[in-house]
């Protein structure tokens, strides 16, 4: 992840990363545990005995190895004055990759993994449609207190205002292109989106995996 993240030429000092298919929790408590700008991941996993043992496998990390991988919410009475490396953090969510969107704003993630290479064509549109939507900045609504002074008592009086929130995401890295198979139109959206990188690395039994990074444009 250290390489990406020199690649894409984009630093931040507090990064959440999200791993699409996350299995077991690999990726995500190798991440955890070896880059110092994140402090949080995400895991995205809709086979259930897999998401089962990624929490079990965090639950392990923490208490045997809290240095590189945060300790429990239960050991820290004050979790904010806590040194940083014990603030780490991860969640793990059983959902489809398909629904996941509303999970990725919330959580504020700015990197996003999948190793998609067994991904089929509609499995990939699908990917890039959650990509698009994550992407749009999100149009909220506060409520902005107003006093109004009478004669006799003061009233406050709610008005709201809105304003838009600009997405967090602004790096996704897979193992398949986003492009349509059959047009060769790019699958994200071209305005917000635009292919960064192609690398190989060695992943699973394939020691030249292509990997691409995408970079949302500011």
């Amino acid at each position: 992840m250290d390489k990406f993240l020199m690649m894409s030429g984009m630093q931040s000092p507090s990064l959440v990363f999200c791993d699409i298919g996350s299995g077991v929790g690999n990726v995500c408590l190798q991440v955890l545990g070896e880059v110092p700008v994140c402090p949080k991941v995400i895991g995205i996993e809709i086979i259930p005995s897999r998401h089962k043992n990624a929490l079990i496998a965090f639950d392990n990390a923490q208490k045997y190895f809290p240095t590189y991988f945060g300790a429990p919410n239960t050991t820290i009475p004050n979790r904010r004055r806590a040194p940083w490396h014990l603030r780490k953090s991860a969640a793990f969510y059983e959902v489809d990759l398909v629904n996941c969107a509303q999970t990725l704003r919330d959580e504020k993630v700015g990197i996003v993994f999948s190793h998609s290479w067994m991904f089929d064509d509609d499995l990939m549109k699908k990917f890039a449609h959650v990509v698009n939507s994550v992407s749009k900045p999100v149009v909220v609504s506060a409520p902005v207190p107003t006093t109004k002074t009478s004669a006799e008592d003061a009233t406050v009086a709610v008005a709201t205002r809105q304003y838009k929130l600009p997405p967090s995401l602004w790096c996704v890295i897979t193992s398949r292109p986003f492009v349509d198979t059959e047009t060769g139109e790019p699958l994200l959206d071209a305005s917000r989106w635009e292919l960064h990188s192609e690398r190989q690395f060695s992943a699973d039994w394939n020691p030249n995996s292509h990997f691409f990074m995408y970079t949302r444009k500011v």
